[in-house]
């Protein structure tokens, strides 16, 4: 009589997502697109900020901002 060993993983140790190519490449993917548009969002903030920064040059000045700026 002959006996076999296997050795059995428990199921929540193996991960079926790396096993499922398709699922793989399709994940791998969004990650990248998620980066690019992450650094969209960061470009993007910054230049915010910049105009932020920069308002009181860009708006066209008024003579009451003008008069309120001596006053101040």
């Amino acid at each position: 009589m002959d006996f076999n060993t296997t050795t059995l993983m428990p199921k929540g140790d193996l991960d079926h997502s790396e096993l499922d190519e398709s699922y793989f490449i399709k994940r791998l993917k969004n990650d990248a697109k998620m980066i690019e548009q992450k650094e969209e969002l960061r470009e993007a903030k910054a230049s915010l900020r910049e105009f932020e920064n920069d308002m009181d040059n860009q708006m066209p000045v008024s003579q009451k901002l003008q008069d309120f700026k001596k006053m101040a």
